[in-house]
């Protein structure tokens, strides 16, 4: 009998791509593929392009965080919490990522989470694209659950993180509190996550006791 083989390396491999889903409107088509042999949880960081110069370029789910999550009902996404399990696809029109609390080496970020199983296809719309504007540069990061289960969070955000949203939207959609108590994971990332507003993160809202 020969003993010591070798045994197959589990491996962690994502893509993702985007096209116009109604370009008339802005709006966008991403598709996410996990290529690997294990289920994975992945950000997106990605830019946003006219005439050929990049005019942003951040973590997915960063900018808008607070009004997503404080009117899930209407956005469809919510934070986890609880471990990371593969998205179900409910139809493009309808699929919305959950949010996390990610530590990168540099702090604190909230952005939406992808998880996929071995060959899983899953995708998403986003809108404000158009007008000569559309997304570049997509960029897949893989994360890592933390094991700790949910904590509280308290966030203080730019009031532009939800008055933003409703002034490029046309709508009317109330804010969370600020600052913004929630519950949440925490996962890891091994390399710092670009945001657009610097949000300020107290961990357990250890300064509102």
């Amino acid at each position: 009998m020969i003993h010591g083989e070798l045994l197959a390396k589990k491996i962690l491999s994502a893509s993702v791509s985007w096209q116009w889903y109604d370009q008339a409107n802005g709006v966008v088509k991403w598709v996410f593929t996990n290529n690997g042999s294990m289920t994975g949880s992945w950000v997106l960081v990605r830019a946003a392009e006219q005439g050929g110069e990049i005019i942003e370029n951040y973590v997915f789910g960063s900018a808008y965080f607070p009004i997503y999550s404080y009117n899930a009902s209407q956005f469809g996404s919510h934070f986890l919490t609880s471990a990371p399990t593969p998205l179900i696809d409910s139809g493009v029109e309808n699929n919305s990522p959950p949010l996390a609390v990610i530590q990168t080496p540099h702090g604190y970020a909230v952005a939406f989470v992808f998880t996929l199983s071995p060959g899983q296809t899953w995708s998403m719309l986003e809108g404000g694209f158009g007008g000569g504007v559309e997304p570049a540069n997509p960029v897949l990061i893989d994360v890592a659950y933390a094991g700790v289960g949910a904590q509280t969070w308290c966030v203080t955000y730019d009031p532009e993180q939800c008055g933003g949203y409703n002034t490029q939207s046309g709508t009317n959609l109330p804010c969370p509190p600020n600052p913004y108590k929630f519950t949440s994971i925490l996962l890891q990332c091994k390399q710092g996550l670009p945001q657009v507003f610097e949000d300020k993160f107290d961990p357990g809202c250890a300064s509102a006791q």
